[in-house]
């Protein structure tokens, strides 16, 4: 692991956040690196949240209170020093049409990709329990226009669909087979999303999931 300083640690929401430092290793959208404040607290792996291009990589978190890292993530400020490791994973090595699935800061590897200049045809599911925690709403509904669907499971909001995003697959009408779902949550998320979309036919060797990073 080498380490870096920290350049901005910007907090979007109630518990979360995006750190930024400088990127001098090549990574491909959707892989993850593993970070830590300090070598006496185990590094956790986390979704790259940048372009594959940017002079910058960015992570997007979520504080858990009883977390041993995410809480010192948060306090960091400019200047301080974090530990990262080389880039790994092959999630969402894709560049054809799929569907993206994706609940809170799981949307960390699709904003990536989307900042690579992903060249594909993709419908993109994002869920949160609040319009804040729809992170990066702006960029994605620009990008994505009328593919993007939104949900909120404790908010209502015009243009937003009312609900889970397992709630608006099990709403939604039938669903292309031949094509890849990259699912990206909580492991409770990633689960009941994939037993939806196999009722739905979609066959498990077209689900590719990635537990919360």
């Amino acid at each position: 692991m080498k380490q870096y300083s920290v350049l901005s640690n910007i907090k979007l929401a109630e518990d979360a956040y995006i750190l930024s430092f400088e990127r001098d290793f090549d990574f491909n959208p959707g892989q993850v690196v593993e970070i830590t404040t300090q070598t006496s607290i185990h590094p956790r792996m986390y979704s790259i949240c940048s372009g594959n291009k940017s002079k910058t990589v960015h992570i997007l978190y979520a504080v858990k209170d009883q977390g041993e890292l995410t809480p010192c993530l948060s306090k960091l400020t400019k200047g301080e020093f974090i530990w990262v490791s080389q880039p790994k994973g092959n999630f969402l090595n894709n560049v054809g049409e799929s569907v993206w699935i994706a609940a809170g800061t799981g949307i960390a590897p699709f904003i990536s990709l989307i900042e690579s200049d992903f060249s594909g045809k993709v419908m993109l599911i994002h869920g949160a329990s609040s319009k804040q925690k729809l992170f990066f709403e702006s960029t994605l509904t620009e990008k994505l226009g009328s593919s993007y669907f939104a949900c909120c499971s404790k908010e209502l909001s015009d243009g937003q669909f009312h609900g889970r995003v397992t709630d608006f697959l099990n709403n939604y009408g039938i669903l292309p087979l031949n094509i890849p779902y990259y699912v990206c949550g909580s492991a409770e998320m990633v689960v009941d999303t994939r037993e939806i979309l196999i009722s739905k036919g979609v066959s498990y060797d077209k689900i590719f999931a990635e537990i919360y990073f």
